[in-house]
């Protein structure tokens, strides 16, 4: 199982064109494309979204709700006695 982290996504690490034009440069494309390298290789590969990365990262909205995107989440989850 391949889950990409920071602002990766999971279209990065199979070595396909992001969704997203605001994603990060992709500097390193072929480092970056460790899916897609581990199935070269002959293995069965699951690649999954990172839940507060990529598209499905929600930036705070200044001047609404300061608790949103990957705070939100990651203060949820540490209440739930779950780490991320």
């Amino acid at each position: 199982m391949c889950v990409p982290g920071l602002a990766a996504s999971k279209e990065l690490l199979a070595g396909e064109p992001e969704l997203r034009p605001e994603q990060p440069e992709n500097r390193h494309p072929l480092s970056n494309q460790m899916g897609r390298q581990y199935v070269n290789a002959g293995f069965i590969l699951v690649i999954v979204e990172n839940s507060i990365t990529a598209e499905l990262y929600e930036m705070p909205v200044i001047g609404e709700n300061p608790s949103s995107g990957r705070d939100k989440l990651c203060a949820e989850l540490l209440m739930l006695a779950r780490n991320y």
